[in-house]
């Protein structure tokens, strides 16, 4: 095998290592208000399927809530998801997440994104690799409020 070509393998591989390690929203299941008709349905998925970053979307009417699976290597904000919601006249809700992310004591870096996204950790946790953690992030209609990530049990 020639140098040449050694050296031009290395940059995918350091890039598929690079996105295993790095923080990001997995999968959000988001409860939501409004939703009245079948119609409505089809335009909130719709809309969800045009983010970039979104895989999948399934809308439960009757729970009044989306699941959104991410593509990985994604850049989706939370925010950018109830403001989606916000705009087509949806009071977003809790939201039930899984994240890869590096914990700290309270905090819980997720690496991602520009700037770094950092979520309140209930109960506090440490890892030393980007790891993966579920909870539920209450909604806020403060923005400046920090978002915690209250953990499930066994994270």
């Amino acid at each position: 095998m020639s140098r040449k070509w050694r050296l031009a393998a290395a940059p995918p591989l350091l890039l598929l290592l690079g996105s295993s390690l790095r923080g990001e929203f997995l999968s959000v299941e988001m409860q939501f208000g409004g939703l009245d008709c079948p119609s409505c349905r089809d335009s909130l998925e719709s809309t969800f399927r045009r983010i970039r970053g979104v895989e999948d979307v399934q809308v439960a009417r009757d729970r009044q809530v989306i699941r959104l699976q991410l593509k990985e290597g994604n850049r989706v904000r939370l925010e950018r998801l109830r403001d989606a919601l916000k705009g087509l006249g949806y009071t977003p809700g809790e939201a039930t997440v899984e994240v890869r992310g590096k914990a700290s004591g309270d905090r819980l870096d997720v690496s991602g994104f520009e700037p770094a996204y950092v979520l309140k950790l209930e109960p506090a946790k440490q890892s030393d690799n980007a790891s993966l953690w579920r909870g539920v992030i209450p909604y806020s209609a403060n923005p400046h409020e920090p978002l915690t990530l209250k953990l499930f049990d066994g994270r």
